[in-house]
């Protein structure tokens, strides 16, 4: 089909996984709704504690919500009101919403479910963009510059942020007062195109800290065991040591 059957909107053919298969990436579609909800409020994504797959039902239920935005303009008396809640429900679900505005916006790039666009990606991107606003007018070359993008990634980003849906959501979740930015770090490239493995206990820092030091040098940091794909291997410790990459 050329239009999704539960939104009308275009879909997009998707040949990345184990067969080719239409998508609709529009974050509106009523099909999509209780699982982008609860992909939303989820740990990794925007952490409301008390906000899963039940409650979430329970909220749609009570048209209380459509989407992820009417999170943020939940009244404590709906909550209140349904099965199995109550006051004290109602207050801890509405204090966890209020932290989740500020988790940034590599953590809102995530819960919005971009197909192929995972944690450390969405931090990746953030991060090199300063925030989600800037997005809208990136350019499939522009999101390629990040290390952790490649080529499908890089047009699924661009086809979901060209939706006129999208901006809506994004800008009633900034009129919630959803922090939409990032701090930005420039991305070198002195390292851009190596591939270095961190296996072990390194001698003058963490693994994580070692992978953020390249990561900012423009190499993305994986642990692999076929050590001759690799450029460098935990010597990689001792050029933090004794070079100037750092």
């Amino acid at each position: 089909p050329k239009l999704c059957p539960s939104c009308a909107h275009p879909v997009v053919r998707d040949d990345s996984g184990d067969g080719a298969a239409t998508r609709c990436l529009n974050p509106a579609c009523p099909a999509q709704t209780s699982r982008s909800i609860t992909h939303f409020a989820s740990k990794p994504a925007m952490a409301i504690d008390g906000m899963g797959p039940r409650t979430v039902k329970l909220l749609l239920e009570a048209s209380l919500i459509s989407d992820v935005a009417d999170i943020y303009n939940i009244k404590k008396e709906d909550i209140a009101s349904l099965p199995g809640m109550g006051d004290l429900s109602a207050d801890n679900l509405l204090a966890a919403i209020e932290r989740s505005k500020g988790r940034g916006a590599s953590k809102v790039l995530f819960a919005l479910g971009i197909r192929h666009i995972g944690e450390a990606a969405s931090e990746a991107i953030a991060r090199r963009f300063g925030g989600i606003l800037p997005m809208f007018d990136a350019t499939e070359e522009d999101f390629l510059k990040v290390g952790d993008v490649g080529e499908i990634m890089a047009k699924t980003l661009c086809e979901f942020f060209a939706l006129p849906e999208t901006r809506a959501l994004v800008e009633r979740l900034s009129d919630s007062g959803v922090v939409l930015e990032e701090e930005k770090v420039e991305i070198e490239t002195t390292l851009e195109g190596q591939t270095f493995v961190l296996t072990g206990t390194l001698s003058t820092m963490t693994r994580s800290e070692a992978t953020e030091k390249l990561k900012a040098k423009g190499a993305p940091a994986v642990a692999v065991y076929d050590l001759a794909r690799c450029d460098m291997s935990e010597a990689v410790a001792a050029a933090f040591r004794y070079s100037k990459l750092v």
